[in-house]
């Protein structure tokens, strides 16, 4: 067997970043950043142009549009995936082409135009820093 002390160095470096966070990873590191939830099958389009607009402005963005699923456990399933935010759209913010923001510790920070999110996750992505849900 060959030894690859870099690969174990990465994997420590894993491993003692992991435990450091304790799952709830800072924005700019999270595999997890955004999540879109529609309130009804008819804002799904909307929650899916939502997604396309985040995408490309390069952060990494799901869209839960599960019918069988009530709105609660699409929020509870999001908060235990330690989304760092998730966005809910209805009928009221796809009039205003807004988004309703809260983050995986169940706070709600209310409407932001979808401008007004990418320009602060940007922002949030290049200060790198640790709890970017406390500071939105």
């Amino acid at each position: 067997m060959i030894h690859r002390a870099i690969l174990g160095s990465v994997e420590r470096m894993l491993a003692i970043l992991a435990e450091n966070y304790a799952g709830k990873w800072p924005f700019w590191l999270s595999p997890f950043q955004v999540m879109v939830i529609p309130t009804g099958a008819s804002t799904e389009d909307y929650a899916k142009e939502v997604q396309r607009i985040i995408h490309e402005h390069g952060f990494m963005v799901d869209v839960d549009t599960d019918q069988g699923t009530t709105f609660s456990k699409k929020i509870r399933k999001a908060q235990l995936a330690q989304y760092n935010f998730i966005l809910v759209v209805g009928d009221r913010e796809k009039q205003n082409s807004t988004v309703n923001i809260r983050t995986r510790d169940s706070k709600q920070h209310g409407e932001r135009s979808l401008t007004e999110l990418v320009s602060r996750l940007s922002e949030l992505c290049e200060s790198r820093v640790r709890n970017a849900e406390e500071v939105f």
